[in-house]
């Protein structure tokens, strides 16, 4: 039975009080699959995603860890299939080609997986009823988040998810999924103690 082994290589500079990296994930055959820059852990500039044959599969631009300009992906010959357009200050998305339902429903597993690695969710410590609270999933396209509580009203709104707690009898628990070919993958989760409002 062959093994499928793919390498990491991390390019790291240290500036300004920013640790700057790029990663670079490679296939057995040392031919690169992705390659991201980072800053400080997040997502922060150009993520290449590519064929095994070497043609890019996808050319993606980030900032802070939120999708912030052109989505571009390409099949095997090149051509563009999907091409979205994110602005991160005014928190708008635009799809210019492809169908989005379709296209979610064939998303990768290997770009899920590589983006499940790099996760980072930031909660508020603590969650008060009745009180909105903003839990932010970086390094992951939000669209393709199914966000789901056990003790909450979960929405989403810009690229955050507000959760409005519905008892103090039992603690929240919020859960991350996203859309692959694989179905409905969970990524992460997160318990907190609900707490009454002090005034």
């Amino acid at each position: 039975m062959n093994r499928v082994i793919s390498y990491f290589i991390v390019v790291t500079l240290i500036s300004c009080n920013k640790n700057n990296s790029t990663l670079i994930e490679l296939d057995p055959h040392g031919q690169a699959i992705i390659s991201v820059d980072t800053v400080n852990g997040d997502f922060d500039g150009t993520l290449k995603y590519y064929y095994s044959n070497g043609h890019i599969k996808s050319v993606q631009h980030w900032q802070n860890g939120f999708p912030d300009g052109d989505f571009i992906f390409y099949d095997e010959l090149g051509d563009v299939i999907r091409h979205e357009i994110y602005n991160f200050k005014e928190k708008t998305h635009k799809l210019l080609v492809g169908d989005s339902l379709n296209y979610l429903l064939q998303y990768d597993s290997f770009l899920i997986k590589f983006y499940a690695k790099h996760l980072k969710i930031s909660p508020d410590t603590s969650y008060y009823i009745l009180m909105d609270n903003y839990i932010k999933p970086k390094n992951i396209p939000y669209y393709i988040l199914l966000v789901t509580s056990n003790n909450g009203l979960v929405q989403s709104y810009e690229n955050h998810f507000v959760s409005k707690i519905k008892t103090t009898t039992r603690d929240l628990r919020i859960d991350f999924y996203v859309r692959s070919n694989l179905g409905m993958t969970k990524i992460s989760s997160i318990t907190r103690k609900v707490e009454e409002r002090i005034n």
